[in-house]
């Protein structure tokens, strides 16, 4: 079972450029945590500490770059005790221009952990929408630097 959130966003941009920055900014974040990644590449996994959407607790988590085609798809599993986070970037050319879809699917090992975030997920959707909206706009000016 899983809760899946989508958010696209559309860039005056081509494909590959919003592609390499969301590349090296995921880089960036596997190497806080890693030293020696260097490179972003599918299987490259790391541990940190996160807190859950249905606690207000930290707990240990494995990352890993699932899958990486490219300028088409970027995924990310992040794995946990209650379950599994799937984050998808899709990035689409359209006439020039970059269409980025961005989704979370949240999968639970147990049906009360999913009927939890039920019940969080309003709130949840809220403050994803609003953060994922201040990630496009970071998203677009690094790429008004780049340009």
């Amino acid at each position: 079972m899983g809760k899946q959130l989508s958010f696209k966003h559309e860039f005056q941009y081509p494909v590959e450029d919003v592609y390499n920055v969301v590349k090296e900014q995921q880089l960036s974040f596997f190497q806080q945590y890693d030293h020696s990644i260097k490179e972003l590449s599918k299987g490259i996994e790391i541990n940190k500490q996160m807190y859950t959407k249905t606690s207000n607790k930290e707990i240990p988590v494995k990352m890993c770059i699932s899958e990486l085609i490219d300028n088409q798809r970027m995924e990310v599993v992040t794995k946990y005790h209650e379950g599994d986070i799937v984050t998808t970037y899709l990035f689409e050319n359209i006439n020039g221009k970059t269409r980025m879809t961005y989704i979370e699917e949240n999968h639970f090992n147990k049906a009360m952990n999913e009927m939890n975030f039920y019940f969080v997920s309003f709130l949840y959707k809220w403050m994803y929408n609003r953060n994922i909206k201040k990630r496009m706009r970071y998203i677009e000016s690094l790429l008004g630097e780049v340009n």
